[in-house]
């Protein structure tokens, strides 16, 4: 499938299928996919679906051992509790309480805490909820089975870097953020910087296009005001 550059020069073209973005700012030739240790399953509201700035598609590209599923409830969803009977994998949920463990603090007796038997240690699955805070309160308050998954969370390392997208609180972060921190977290030696790099060329992205906008529409009323 064809990819367009991510310049600011770049023409507009159709809709790219795989990264679902306009083709003037796809992200497709900048996306370098990795693995880990860990699967990651992105558990998507349907309103960021449509959400042009979002980041779980790019997320889901980025990693090879991930999912990318869509919905508002998924008790009876029959791909997450496909995941949650495998008896070899062990799920968990990144979602801050009082119950949740801090990967930051606890990373090495969280790993040691898995489940396993002679053969190691059972696949550890981390579900990442990619919706605003109130969608994902909601999608677990629907989700009893996802809601009684042991849950864990971390400490930021830095703000969010999600410039064309306000965030409700100082803690949060972008759904690319959050995975990147995951990955860099429990998985040191996986290139998570890979993730926050096509994060940062999209933010760039999205401003020149903002800048353009604007330029286009003084540009627009100059015109007009000279041929009145």
């Amino acid at each position: 499938m064809p990819a367009a550059a991510l310049t600011p020069e770049a023409d507009y073209r159709p809709l790219c299928l795989r990264c679902l973005r306009a083709g003037s700012v796809c992200l497709c030739s900048t996306i370098e996919p990795f693995g880990t240790f860990f699967d990651v399953v992105l558990l998507q509201h349907p309103k960021e679906r449509k959400n042009s700035i979002g980041t779980a598609r790019f997320t889901h590209l980025s990693l090879r051992n991930s999912r990318l599923v869509a919905g508002a409830e998924f008790d009876g969803h029959p791909e997450v509790e496909a995941l949650l009977a495998d008896p070899t994998k062990y799920a968990v949920v990144l979602f801050p309480g009082e119950s949740a463990v801090n990967v930051s603090e606890s990373r090495d007796a969280f790993l040691a805490s898995i489940p396993g038997d002679s053969s190691g240690p059972k696949r550890l699955v981390i579900f990442v909820i990619d919706g605003t805070w109130s969608q994902a309160r909601g999608m677990l308050r629907k989700s009893a089975r996802l809601a009684a998954l042991p849950r864990i969370s971390f400490t930021l390392d830095r703000p969010s870097q999600y410039k064309v997208r306000k965030q409700p609180r100082e803690f949060c972060l972008s759904t690319v953020e959050a995975v990147a921190r995951l990955v860099k977290l429990l998985d040191p030696a996986a290139p998570s910087d890979r993730l926050l790099a096509t994060f940062a060329r999209m933010v760039d992205a999205q401003l020149e296009c903002a800048i353009r906008g604007k330029e286009k529409q003084k540009h627009a009323r100059t015109e007009a005001e000279v041929s009145a």
